[in-house]
Protein backbone atom coordinates (compact mmCIF):
# COMPACT_ATOMS: atom_id res chain seq x y z
CA UNK A 1 0.00 0.00 0.00
CA UNK A 2 1.50 3.26 -1.11
CA UNK A 3 1.76 6.37 1.07
CA UNK A 4 -0.88 8.09 -0.96
CA UNK A 5 -3.35 5.37 -0.08
CA UNK A 6 -2.88 5.79 3.69
CA UNK A 7 -6.02 6.43 5.78
CA UNK A 8 -6.34 9.92 7.23
CA UNK A 9 -6.01 10.00 11.00
CA UNK A 10 -9.27 10.03 13.07
CA UNK A 11 -10.36 13.60 13.86
CA UNK A 12 -11.17 14.03 17.56
CA UNK A 13 -12.33 17.20 19.43
CA UNK A 14 -11.19 17.65 23.02
CA UNK A 15 -13.21 19.91 25.48
CA UNK A 16 -15.96 22.43 24.73
CA UNK A 17 -16.14 25.40 22.52
CA UNK A 18 -16.40 28.90 23.97
CA UNK A 19 -20.01 29.18 22.90
CA UNK A 20 -20.90 25.96 24.70
CA UNK A 21 -19.18 27.17 27.87
CA UNK A 22 -20.97 30.49 27.75
CA UNK A 23 -24.30 28.76 27.16
CA UNK A 24 -23.73 26.35 30.05
CA UNK A 25 -22.73 29.22 32.34
CA UNK A 26 -25.85 31.17 31.41
CA UNK A 27 -28.06 28.18 32.12
CA UNK A 28 -26.40 27.58 35.50
CA UNK A 29 -26.71 31.26 36.42
CA UNK A 30 -30.41 31.24 35.54
CA UNK A 31 -31.01 28.13 37.63
CA UNK A 32 -29.07 29.58 40.56
CA UNK A 33 -31.02 32.85 40.34
CA UNK A 34 -34.29 30.93 40.35
CA UNK A 35 -33.20 28.92 43.38
CA UNK A 36 -32.10 32.06 45.25
CA UNK A 37 -35.33 33.85 44.39
CA UNK A 38 -37.37 30.92 45.66
CA UNK A 39 -35.23 30.77 48.81
CA UNK A 40 -35.65 34.50 49.51
CA UNK A 41 -39.38 34.29 48.91
CA UNK A 42 -39.61 31.42 51.34
CA UNK A 43 -37.59 33.28 53.98
CA UNK A 44 -39.74 36.39 53.59
CA UNK A 45 -42.92 34.34 53.94
CA UNK A 46 -41.48 32.60 57.00
CA UNK A 47 -40.60 35.94 58.60
CA UNK A 48 -44.06 37.35 57.89
CA UNK A 49 -45.64 34.26 59.39
CA UNK A 50 -43.38 34.45 62.44
CA UNK A 51 -44.11 38.16 62.95
CA UNK A 52 -47.84 37.52 62.66
CA UNK A 53 -47.66 34.59 65.06
CA UNK A 54 -45.67 36.59 67.61
CA UNK A 55 -48.14 39.46 67.35
CA UNK A 56 -51.12 37.16 67.83
CA UNK A 57 -49.43 35.47 70.80
CA UNK A 58 -48.72 38.80 72.47
CA UNK A 59 -52.25 39.94 71.82
CA UNK A 60 -53.89 36.76 73.07
CA UNK A 61 -51.73 36.73 76.19
CA UNK A 62 -52.70 40.32 76.90
CA UNK A 63 -56.42 39.74 76.36
CA UNK A 64 -56.29 36.61 78.53
CA UNK A 65 -54.71 38.60 81.35
CA UNK A 66 -57.31 41.34 81.10
CA UNK A 67 -60.14 38.82 80.75
CA UNK A 68 -59.16 37.10 83.99
CA UNK A 69 -59.51 40.42 85.80
CA UNK A 70 -62.94 41.14 84.33
CA UNK A 71 -64.19 37.66 85.22
CA UNK A 72 -63.50 38.26 88.92
CA UNK A 73 -65.33 41.60 89.02
CA UNK A 74 -67.74 42.09 91.92
CA UNK A 75 -70.45 44.59 92.81
CA UNK A 76 -72.31 45.67 95.95
CA UNK A 77 -75.60 47.50 95.54
CA UNK A 78 -75.47 48.45 99.23
CA UNK A 79 -72.19 50.29 98.53
CA UNK A 80 -72.65 51.13 94.86
CA UNK A 81 -70.63 54.33 95.19
CA UNK A 82 -67.52 52.34 95.97
CA UNK A 83 -68.15 49.45 93.58
CA UNK A 84 -69.58 51.31 90.58
CA UNK A 85 -67.87 50.95 87.22
CA UNK A 86 -66.01 53.98 85.92
CA UNK A 87 -65.88 53.84 82.10
CA UNK A 88 -64.85 56.41 79.53
CA UNK A 89 -65.17 56.31 75.75
CA UNK A 90 -62.12 58.12 74.43
CA UNK A 91 -62.25 57.01 70.83
CA UNK A 92 -59.38 54.61 70.29
CA UNK A 93 -58.17 54.77 73.90
CA UNK A 94 -60.96 53.85 76.30
CA UNK A 95 -60.47 53.47 80.03
CA UNK A 96 -62.23 51.32 82.61
CA UNK A 97 -62.07 50.99 86.38
CA UNK A 98 -63.86 48.34 88.45
CA UNK A 99 -63.55 46.24 91.60
CA UNK A 100 -62.44 42.61 91.45
CA UNK A 101 -61.55 39.93 93.97
CA UNK A 102 -58.42 38.84 92.14
CA UNK A 103 -56.12 40.88 89.94
CA UNK A 104 -53.85 38.57 87.93
CA UNK A 105 -53.21 41.32 85.41
CA UNK A 106 -50.74 43.11 87.62
CA UNK A 107 -49.07 40.18 89.30
CA UNK A 108 -47.24 41.27 92.42
CA UNK A 109 -49.48 44.29 92.83
CA UNK A 110 -52.44 42.09 93.66
CA UNK A 111 -53.05 41.47 97.32
CA UNK A 112 -54.26 38.25 98.88
CA UNK A 113 -56.75 36.47 96.67
CA UNK A 114 -60.31 37.46 97.53
CA UNK A 115 -59.44 40.93 98.81
CA UNK A 116 -61.35 43.53 96.76
CA UNK A 117 -59.09 45.46 94.43
CA UNK A 118 -59.96 48.42 92.25
CA UNK A 119 -58.23 47.95 88.95
CA UNK A 120 -57.97 50.29 86.01
CA UNK A 121 -56.86 49.80 82.41
CA UNK A 122 -56.12 52.70 80.07
CA UNK A 123 -53.87 53.88 77.27
CA UNK A 124 -51.41 56.71 77.67
CA UNK A 125 -48.53 58.22 75.71
CA UNK A 126 -45.05 57.41 76.99
CA UNK A 127 -41.87 59.46 76.88
CA UNK A 128 -41.26 58.30 73.30
CA UNK A 129 -44.69 59.55 72.20
CA UNK A 130 -45.97 55.99 71.77
CA UNK A 131 -49.16 54.52 73.19
CA UNK A 132 -48.79 51.94 75.95
CA UNK A 133 -51.42 50.05 77.92
CA UNK A 134 -51.25 50.85 81.62
CA UNK A 135 -52.77 49.06 84.61
CA UNK A 136 -53.24 49.95 88.22
CA UNK A 137 -54.58 47.91 91.14
CA UNK A 138 -55.37 49.21 94.60
CA UNK A 139 -56.52 47.42 97.71
CA UNK A 140 -59.21 49.93 98.49
CA UNK A 141 -59.86 48.29 101.88
CA UNK A 142 -56.44 49.46 103.05
CA UNK A 143 -56.17 52.28 105.56
CA UNK A 144 -54.33 54.47 103.04
CA UNK A 145 -56.28 53.71 99.91
CA UNK A 146 -54.43 56.25 97.74
CA UNK A 147 -51.07 54.54 98.18
CA UNK A 148 -52.27 50.93 98.38
CA UNK A 149 -51.23 50.08 94.84
CA UNK A 150 -48.93 50.70 91.96
CA UNK A 151 -49.13 51.62 88.31
CA UNK A 152 -47.38 49.38 85.80
CA UNK A 153 -46.73 49.42 82.08
CA UNK A 154 -48.77 46.42 81.06
CA UNK A 155 -48.03 46.25 77.32
CA UNK A 156 -46.33 48.11 74.48
CA UNK A 157 -47.27 47.90 70.81
CA UNK A 158 -50.91 48.69 71.68
CA UNK A 159 -52.44 51.14 69.20
CA UNK A 160 -56.07 51.05 70.33
CA UNK A 161 -58.02 49.81 73.34
CA UNK A 162 -61.80 49.77 73.01
CA UNK A 163 -64.66 48.31 75.00
CA UNK A 164 -68.41 47.96 74.60
CA UNK A 165 -70.75 46.83 77.35
CA UNK A 166 -73.86 44.74 76.85
CA UNK A 167 -77.07 46.09 78.32
CA UNK A 168 -79.22 42.97 78.66
CA UNK A 169 -82.28 44.92 79.81
CA UNK A 170 -82.41 46.88 76.55
CA UNK A 171 -80.62 44.29 74.40
CA UNK A 172 -78.01 46.71 73.10
CA UNK A 173 -74.29 47.42 73.19
CA UNK A 174 -73.12 50.60 74.90
CA UNK A 175 -69.82 52.46 74.60
CA UNK A 176 -69.89 53.30 78.31
CA UNK A 177 -71.52 51.72 81.34
CA UNK A 178 -73.46 54.48 83.07
CA UNK A 179 -75.73 52.47 85.37
CA UNK A 180 -74.31 53.01 88.85
CA UNK A 181 -76.64 50.43 90.41
CA UNK A 182 -75.48 47.38 88.45
CA UNK A 183 -72.51 45.96 86.60
CA UNK A 184 -72.43 44.67 83.01
CA UNK A 185 -72.92 40.96 82.47
CA UNK A 186 -70.58 40.89 79.47
CA UNK A 187 -68.40 43.18 77.43
CA UNK A 188 -66.61 43.26 74.10
CA UNK A 189 -62.88 44.00 74.19
CA UNK A 190 -61.07 45.13 71.04
CA UNK A 191 -57.30 45.53 71.03
CA UNK A 192 -55.18 46.59 68.07
CA UNK A 193 -51.46 45.98 68.32
CA UNK A 194 -48.72 47.12 65.98
CA UNK A 195 -46.75 44.45 64.18
CA UNK A 196 -43.12 44.13 65.26
CA UNK A 197 -42.31 44.49 61.55
CA UNK A 198 -43.27 48.07 60.62
CA UNK A 199 -43.94 46.99 57.04
CA UNK A 200 -46.66 44.58 58.15
CA UNK A 201 -50.26 45.41 58.97
CA UNK A 202 -51.52 45.89 62.52
CA UNK A 203 -53.27 43.02 64.25
CA UNK A 204 -56.76 43.48 65.72
CA UNK A 205 -58.37 40.99 68.07
CA UNK A 206 -61.98 41.16 69.31
CA UNK A 207 -63.02 39.11 72.35
CA UNK A 208 -66.34 38.79 74.17
CA UNK A 209 -65.95 38.41 77.92
CA UNK A 210 -68.67 37.14 80.25
CA UNK A 211 -68.64 38.50 83.80
CA UNK A 212 -70.12 35.79 86.03
CA UNK A 213 -69.75 37.68 89.32
CA UNK A 214 -69.36 34.45 91.26
CA UNK A 215 -68.00 36.16 94.35
CA UNK A 216 -70.42 38.72 95.74
CA UNK A 217 -69.03 41.65 97.67
CA UNK A 218 -69.62 41.55 101.38
CA UNK A 219 -72.40 43.86 102.48
CA UNK A 220 -70.93 46.94 104.13
CA UNK A 221 -67.44 46.30 102.77
CA UNK A 222 -65.99 49.77 102.29
CA UNK A 223 -62.48 51.11 102.93
CA UNK A 224 -61.62 51.28 106.62
CA UNK A 225 -60.65 54.60 108.20
CA UNK A 226 -62.48 56.33 105.36
CA UNK A 227 -65.83 57.38 106.83
CA UNK A 228 -65.39 60.96 105.72
CA UNK A 229 -64.50 59.83 102.23
CA UNK A 230 -67.59 57.61 102.18
CA UNK A 231 -69.84 60.51 103.15
CA UNK A 232 -68.28 62.77 100.55
CA UNK A 233 -68.56 60.19 97.84
CA UNK A 234 -72.16 59.36 98.73
CA UNK A 235 -73.24 62.99 98.68
CA UNK A 236 -71.76 63.57 95.26
CA UNK A 237 -73.42 60.52 93.76
CA UNK A 238 -71.70 58.68 90.97
CA UNK A 239 -70.48 61.69 89.04
CA UNK A 240 -67.16 61.84 90.87
CA UNK A 241 -66.27 58.28 89.89
CA UNK A 242 -67.39 58.78 86.29
CA UNK A 243 -65.10 61.77 85.90
CA UNK A 244 -62.02 59.76 86.79
CA UNK A 245 -60.61 57.92 83.80
CA UNK A 246 -56.92 57.65 83.09
CA UNK A 247 -56.16 61.31 83.74
CA UNK A 248 -58.10 61.93 86.95
CA UNK A 249 -56.58 62.03 90.36
CA UNK A 250 -57.26 59.89 93.40
CA UNK A 251 -59.15 62.39 95.54
CA UNK A 252 -62.14 60.08 95.99
CA UNK A 253 -62.38 56.42 96.86
CA UNK A 254 -63.83 55.56 93.48
CA UNK A 255 -61.50 57.66 91.37
CA UNK A 256 -59.27 55.62 89.15
CA UNK A 257 -56.44 57.85 88.09
CA UNK A 258 -53.06 56.52 87.16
Amino acid sequence: MSGNDSIAPFSRRDGFTLIELLLATAIMASMLAAVLMTWNTGLAALKRSRDLTEGLQRQRALTDIISRSFRTAIFSQENATWYAWDTQDNGESDSVSFVATDVPAVGAMAQTSGVPQRIQFWLETDENNKLVLMARARNFLAADVDTAGQTIRLADWVKSFNMRYYDAANDQWMDTWDDATTMPGSLELTITMANSNPTQADVTLVKNIDIPCNAAAQIGTVPTASSSRTTSSSSSGTSSGRSGGASSGTSSGRSSGS
